[in-house]
């Protein structure tokens, strides 16, 4: 009878770089795993974390020092503060270590209705799915220039889905918003983008059905305005379509009640969804009254926009 046997990180004497079996000379990892497996090294590695103060919940990655804000206890602040680093105290060994927060969680204050601001220090990089959707009473949220995701890339994210708040700047990191980011929001007036913008695409419903709406500045850098991303805003009465912009969705702003004038690059006139001439026409599944014409000029190693 052979029976395998190791000495480093698949056994218990001392920790190594394999998984094969002195032994036997088997590696187990292919016998009996795949790949998948190491996925599992961060949960093993994951201390749950509840702070006092704040009323916050974490999950604390000991391998890489991060946090991630999970959850927040009943009790807390209408305003809630996210810190950029916690201490956390090891009940068993006595030993205090600092944790850089990085990320909120899926769902993390999902239905929070008793919260009414959300100020992040930290210098958060991710926004999980639904993490803001249903606070209803959110007045103000305030987003790090840090950040580069919210939700799923590709998939419903819902991060800011039923969001009371009534403004909101999209941080300069950000390249995609995804389906109903920021959607169904009753009270959002202004949605801007941060100087400097590398946001290429909204996605399908990514920011539908705001009915509040009526300022919407979108970035230079913007190249893809999927079906329905705006639609629902019978408020927004004008835009600006960006000159990189290279798609425009049928139904980008349909139904949009209000929408009257839309400027766009001239030399886009008659390619695929936009107006094939100036003054009255169609764009995005919308009617609108006044389509004025603009170009950019160059000059002494600047660009103007020059309405035509």
């Amino acid at each position: 009878l052979s029976v395998g046997a190791s000495d480093d990180n698949t056994g218990n004497v001392k920790s190594g770089t394999d998984w094969t079996m002195e032994t036997s000379m088997e590696n187990i990892k292919t016998v009996y795993f795949n790949d998948s497996i190491d996925s599992y090294a961060s949960i093993l590695s994951t201390i749950y974390y509840s702070s006092s103060p704040d009323y916050l919940n974490y999950n604390l990655n000991t391998n890489n020092l991060t946090a991630q804000v999970v959850s927040i206890s009943s009790g807390h602040s209408t305003t809630v503060r996210i810190p950029g680093k916690i201490t956390y105290l090891d009940p068993n060994t006595n030993i205090s270590t600092i944790y850089t927060v990085t990320s909120i969680g899926a769902s993390a204050f999902y239905n929070k209705t008793n919260i009414n601001t959300v100020t992040i220090s930290a210098p958060i990089y991710y926004i999980g799915f639904a993490a803001f959707s249903g606070t209803t009473n959110i007045t103000s949220v305030t987003l790090p220039d840090t950040l580069t995701t919210l939700g799923t890339y590709g998939g419903n994210t819902d991060t800011f889905f039923r969001c009371g708040m009534t403004s909101i700047e999209i941080p300069r990191q950000m390249t995609y918003i995804g389906r109903r980011t920021i959607s169904g929001c009753a009270n959002l007036q202004t949605v801007t983008f941060a100087p400097n913008s590398i946001c290429h695409t909204i996605a399908r419903w990514g920011m539908e059905n705001n009915p509040s709406l009526t300022t919407m500045t979108l970035p230079d850098s913007l190249v893809t305005i999927e079906t329905q991303s705006l639609k629902g805003c019978p408020l927004l009465a004008s835009i600006t379509i960006p000159r990189n912009v290279t798609s425009i969705a049928s139904q980008t702003f349909s139904p949009s009640s209000s929408l009257s004038t839309v400027r766009v690059d001239i030399d886009k006139l008659g390619t695929n969804y936009f107006p094939t001439q100036l003054g009255s026409s169609s764009i995005g599944g919308e009617s609108v009254s006044n389509v004025v014409g603009y170009k950019i000029f160059s000059g002494s190693g600047q660009l103007t926009q020059g309405i035509v």
